[in-house]
C-alpha cells in the first residue's frame, strides 16, 4: 500500500495529500510578509539622525533653582532607554516627518539598589507627551505642550543589522 503523506519542507510546513497546495502557499506568503513588515518596521521606525546617545542640556534641567539629576537617553532601532539620576526607564519610539511618538515607563530598581528617583521621574511624563522634534548633528529638541527639551549628543549608536 502506498503512503498517502507527501512532505514538503518549506519553513517547517508539512503538507499531506489532504492539505491543498493553495493553503500552504498562503501560509508561506503570510509568514514572509510578516517577516518583511517586522524587519521594515523596526529599521524604519526611527530616522537615522535620531539614533544616538543624548544628554539633557543643563539649561533645561533645573526647576526652581534646584539641581536636577543627570538625564541620559539612548535611541536605537525603535527603542528608547535612559536614566534619570539613578532611576531607569525604557520604551519605544517612532518618528516620521518631524512628528514623534515616545512611550516610556520607569523600571524598578535592582533588588539591592536604593534610588530616590525610582517612582518620581518627571522626564518619563515629559517624554510621553512629546509630539514633535528637531534634530541636528549635535542637538535634539523635543517639543511638548508649551515646553521643549534640549538634548546634546554625547555618542552614536549604529543600527543593528539583521
Amino acid at each position: 500500500m502506498m503512503n498517502r503523506v507527501c512532505r514538503v519542507r518549506a519553513r517547517g510546513l508539512v503538507r499531506s495529500a489532504r492539505t491543498p497546495a493553495r493553503l500552504i502557499f498562503r501560509r508561506v506568503m503570510a509568514s514572509a510578509a510578516l517577516v518583511l513588515l517586522t524587519a521594515a518596521g523596526s529599521s524604519l521606525a526611527v530616522p537615522a539622525p535620531l539614533l544616538g546617545i543624548w544628554a539633557l542640556a543643563p539649561a533645561t534641567r533645573g526647576v526652581d533653582d534646584r539641581p536636577s539629576p543627570e538625564v541620559r537617553v539612548v535611541i536605537s532601532n525603535g527603542a528608547v532607554r535612559g536614566t534619570y539620576g539613578c532611576g531607569r526607564f525604557d520604551g519605544t519610539i517612532s518618528a516620521e516627518a518631524n512628528r514623534v511618538r515616545i512611550v516610556v515607563r520607569p523600571l524598578p530598581p535592582a533588588p539591592n539598589e536604593r534610588c530616590v528617583y525610582v517612582n518620581d521621574q518627571p522626564i518619563v511624563r515629559q517624554l510621553n507627551l512629546v509630539s514633535h522634534y528637531a534634530v541636528s548633528s549635535q542637538r535634539l529638541v523635543l517639543f511638548l505642550k508649551g515646553q521643549r527639551l534640549q538634548f546634546d549628543r554625547i555618542g552614536f549608536v549604529t543600527p543593528a543589522e539583521k
